[in-house]
């Protein structure tokens, strides 16, 4: 089960996202972020890359547990949890369905 804060944060961006163009999710710095994670739920960084306007986004999961979390980097020392979820697992796409 997540923290409570990572359930809080399911219902202040949607509000925060009708009113300013960056939703207010919880921040903090970005090791202690990586250590929260692994301490409370076995996650690790499986996967990064950048949002559509360049910002730094990881994605941590536990494949014992499927339990993943994506955070992003405003700055290169600040990681703002933005999704959490679970059955984390291998993507099972076929080619022909990479073509739609």
């Amino acid at each position: 089960m997540r923290a409570p804060w990572f359930i809080a944060c399911l219902f202040v961006p949607s509000v925060a996202f009708a009113q300013t163009a960056a939703p207010a999710v919880p921040c903090m710095e970005s090791a202690s972020f990586a250590e929260l994670l692994l301490a409370q739920y076995g996650e690790r960084p499986v996967v990064e890359g950048a949002d559509g306007r360049g910002m730094p986004v990881r994605w941590f999961a536990n494949p014992e547990s499927g339990s993943w979390t994506m955070a992003v980097y405003p700055k290169p020392d600040v990681a703002c949890h933005a999704l959490d979820g679970q059955s984390f697992r291998p993507a099972t796409v076929t080619t022909g369905e990479l073509q739609h």
